[in-house]
């Protein structure tokens, strides 16, 4: 991932946006590694964390899984990024 994260001018930094659950125990388990990545690398990140969910919280055809609240507010995130970025 590292070798992902240089880039030479702002158009080629990625803008990462995280979207997960506090129980998603494959995200979680590298989450330090990828927050000191993004803060060496000076990346334009933002991470959400939401309690109580697990992996594929934003599925609402499982569920087990899927959080509707979380899913709601993760969604609308999504979209204003999209929004920002592409300047709709």
């Amino acid at each position: 991932m590292r070798h992902l994260l240089r880039g030479e001018s702002d158009a080629d930094r990625p803008r990462a946006r995280d979207r997960h659950g506090a129980d998603d125990v494959r995200i979680n388990e590298h989450l330090d590694e990828l927050v000191r990545a993004m803060v060496e690398f000076k990346k334009d990140f933002e991470m959400r964390i939401y309690p109580g969910a697990a992996h594929a919280f934003f599925n609402d055809t499982r569920g087990t899984t899927y959080r509707e609240a979380a899913a709601k507010d993760a969604w609308d995130r999504v979209v204003r990024f999209y929004r920002r970025m592409l300047g709709a």
